[in-house]
């Protein structure tokens, strides 16, 4: 779903930092979400701006992931938070 849109966090999400993890909470759903340091930058790049494809090559040169790996996270992650509601 993820792959062939350019991932936009819904705006009334709320993400609070939390030691190096990110806390996002859904006050529709009354869900949170804890993502780890790569998945909050994933989060951050998740502006509407981006394909997925972009957002994979900036993980990758920050992390000095091959392309297919950068790849690989970005999309499942992308997913799984368009599953939760937490993209538009």
């Amino acid at each position: 779903m993820a792959r062939a849109v350019r991932p936009v966090a819904r705006p009334e999400i709320v993400s609070t930092p939390l030691d190096d993890d990110l806390v996002l909470y859904d006050p529709q759903t009354s869900l949170a979400f804890e993502l780890n340091p790569t998945g909050a930058r994933i989060w951050a790049l998740c502006d509407g701006s981006r394909m997925v494809t972009a957002i994979a090559g900036e993980l990758g040169a920050l992390y000095g992931l091959g392309r297919e790996q950068a790849l690989t996270d970005v999309r499942e992650l992308a997913d799984e938070m368009c599953q939760v509601g937490l993209l538009a």
